[in-house]
């Protein structure tokens, strides 16, 4: 089978955004429920690049939402700030996540988003400080709800940013 790029034509410049949003949702659940089967090798290296899949997701995710807002996006990983971003153009429940979003926007020193799961050591060459463990159970749990998350607001932030015509 071949799939290729010339068939998916974007109407808008989010669509593509959404899309690599969903597939990485779709690919840290298979990953995390492969660990949690015994299907993968139980490695927290493993759990790493699950997470890692996870969290440029919901990078994408975001920054597809500012996009059909007429917002930019910004060449930043920083989750905290799109999050905060994301609830200022999209206030209120019917936007909110049900996955555990402040959390896994948070932004420790000791572990930048964009740079802790994509690497083994930090900008210096520093192995990361401190240590670090994944719950299999929570983790499956939580990319569970932000994959039907996004399943369920992107058609809200569509429906949103259409122009009323009278």
């Amino acid at each position: 089978m071949s799939l290729f790029s010339w068939d998916y034509h974007p109407e808008h410049s989010a669509d593509d955004w959404f899309r690599m949003a969903h597939a990485y949702a779709d690919a840290a659940v298979a990953l995390f429920e492969q660990l949690s089967a015994g299907k993968l090798p139980p490695t927290y290296h493993h759990a790493k690049v699950a997470a890692e899949a996870f969290e440029h997701g919901l990078e994408l995710f975001l920054k597809a939402a500012l996009l059909l807002a007429g917002d930019r996006v910004a060449r930043s990983h920083r989750l905290e700030g799109l999050v905060g971003r994301y609830r200022t153009l999209y206030p209120g429940k019917p936007y909110a996540f049900t996955g555990s979003v402040d959390e896994a926007a948070r932004d420790l020193e000791t572990r930048p988003s964009g740079q802790f799961l994509r690497y083994p050591e930090d900008p210096k060459g520093t192995p990361w400080p401190g240590n670090v463990h994944f719950d299999l159970a929570i983790w499956t749990e939580q990319v569970k709800l932000f994959r039907d998350d996004y399943r369920r607001l992107e058609p809200r932030l569509r429906a949103r940013s259409r122009p009323v015509t009278s």
